[in-house]
């Protein structure tokens, strides 16, 4: 599980995205809350495998759940309302700072943590901040 330290939550909040399945029920809630009944129909996986999948999202902060008896409602959560420390890394990213700055001393090493513990053979891809806006929001 990722550390508890501001790095720790931004890279939690990008490793959420980084699955094709929560990148499909991430679009499909950008256009209105849904039922999990309606995203299983939509992405055509089982049930159980939604629903861990709306978990990881709900604990990265994407998304929020709402319960109406036996049905439990899903939606996304917009940039205003996601974590602090994902807004802020965003935020000093598109000012062009460096990560110490927004994240401060912690963050330097936590960054250099996270970095150095991800799979050595993944092609890292370059995410504009106003890319992952214009597909959040």
């Amino acid at each position: 599980m990722t550390e508890a330290t501001p790095a720790g939550e931004v890279a939690r909040f990008f490793q959420a995205l980084a699955d094709e399945t929560r990148l499909a029920l991430v679009d499909l809630l950008r256009e209105r809350e849904r039922t999990v009944g309606e995203l299983v129909e939509e992405v055509g996986c089982p049930q159980p495998k939604v629903s861990r999948h709306l978990k990881v999202l709900k604990e990265a902060g994407l998304v929020r759940d709402r319960r109406d008896g036996r049905n439990v409602s899903y939606a996304l959560v917009t940039r205003p309302h996601w974590p602090a420390e994902v807004r802020r890394w965003i935020d000093g990213l598109e000012a062009g700072l460096p990560a110490a700055e927004f994240l401060g001393e912690a963050g330097r090493t936590s960054t250099a943590d996270v970095v150095s513990s991800g799979a050595k053979d993944r092609r890292r891809t370059a995410v504009r901040p106003h890319d992952l806006d214009s597909y959040l929001l």
